[in-house]
């Protein structure tokens, strides 16, 4: 399982992240910072490349997408460094940081905080955390079960 995880966390932080570089605006921070390193030539090229695309790509896949990539690369990271029983037993660890972002979806529905609510990117955030539920929690629960049923 823990093979599973690390090839998850490894393609759900890939793919967030090459979304942002191919399709995203130069002008966020994440740009300026890669300006800074030595990666700025490479990542120029990737974009040149890529972002003549952008229309093909629905408005989700650009700007909600990655956030829940990132969230599920998260909760797989957090799996890989606490095992199984750490990971089931740190649950309010594991989903606070979805419960944060979710929160912060809202905040900004209400006004409470800068930004603009978005539906997708509260479903892609509640996407991660069922997904998670689903490949990690629910064999850890049935793989419990069957051991203290013997």
């Amino acid at each position: 399982m823990r093979k599973i995880a690390l090839l998850l966390h490894l393609l759900s932080l890939t793919l967030g992240a090459f979304i942002y570089l191919c399709f995203r605006s130069r002008d966020i921070n994440v740009f300026r910072w890669l300006d800074a390193s030595f990666l700025e030539g490479p990542v120029d090229q990737i974009y040149r490349v890529c972002y003549p695309f952008k229309s093909q790509f629905p408005e989700w896949f650009i700007y909600s997408l990655p956030d829940g990539l990132w969230l599920f690369s998260f909760y797989c990271l957090m799996y890989l460094l606490w095992g199984e029983g750490l990971f089931e037993r740190k649950t309010i660890w594991v989903g606070g940081l979805g419960i944060l972002l979710i929160f912060f979806e809202f905040c900004q529905l209400f006004n409470w905080m800068r930004g603009t609510f978005d539906q997708k990117d509260l479903f892609f955030y509640i996407l991660a955390s069922i997904c998670i539920i689903l490949i990690f929690y629910i064999p850890i629960k049935i793989k419990s079960n069957e051991q203290n049923s013997t």
